[in-house]
């Protein structure tokens, strides 16, 4: 019973703790959705080098490097923003700075990999 109890107490810290980050749950064809109306922005925080290669159609670009040395992107602090990068690890060190410097609704949508399974579009090169 005691067991059971210290599980639910981890249970609703752990979902204040997800609700108190501005982690929003969204499946990924929602998020897609609202990204490509413009009702929400992606936020791609690879190098140059990296979004140049290849990208998802409509990010916007802020290299992670830029938000760590201080870098204020244009933005409205109320903007649904998903980030992402190669494999997520960079996307949430940028949505973690995010939140820090007031933005409100920050998620992290992990890789490109993943915005190509949800039907989003990409682009390469000069496109």
């Amino acid at each position: 019973m005691r067991i059971q109890g210290i599980g639910l107490l981890v249970f609703f810290v752990i979902l204040m703790h997800g609700c108190s980050t501005g982690k929003q749950s969204s499946s990924l064809n929602q998020i897609v959705e609202r990204v490509n109306s413009g009702q929400a922005i992606l936020l791609d925080v690879r190098t140059k080098g990296e979004y140049e290669k290849i990208r998802a159609t409509g990010a916007r670009h802020i290299p992670l490097s830029d938000l760590q040395s201080g870098k204020i992107p244009d933005i409205d602090l109320k903007d649904q923003i998903y980030t992402y990068c190669r494999s997520g690890a960079r996307s949430e060190k940028a949505r973690k700075i995010l939140l820090k410097i007031g933005y409100r609704y920050v998620q992290n949508l992990g890789g490109i990999e993943t915005w190509k399974k949800a039907g989003g579009q990409v682009e390469s090169g000069d496109s």
